[in-house]
């Protein structure tokens, strides 16, 4: 990571790569990152209004779907029976 930041890096308050960790504007102020900000409003500001940003859900499961409604504690059961069954296939 140093190498790829360069001059970024402000080295003159702490020892970054000492393993602990910053978050926020204090890593910003360290060099560690470029600015804040969830990845739309990044994209937008790098690429233009213009972007297309597609978002990849997980694909229901079949139980999800054959008891699928509007109440989401039953996709809930539904998500926690199907991955026990698979679970179940590995002896767990």
């Amino acid at each position: 990571m140093e190498e790829s930041r360069g001059t970024k890096l402000n080295k003159s308050e702490v020892e970054l790569f000492s393993g602990e960790f910053w978050s926020g504007s204090k890593a910003k102020d360290l060099g560690l990152i470029d600015g804040i900000g969830n990845p739309h409003e990044i994209l937008k500001e790098k690429y233009g209004d213009d972007v297309i940003i597609k978002n990849f859900e997980k694909s229901k499961s079949w139980l999800s779907q054959k008891i699928s409604s509007s109440n989401n504690q039953v996709d809930q059961l539904a998500n926690i029976l199907d991955e026990r069954s698979i679970w179940q296939r590995y002896g767990l």
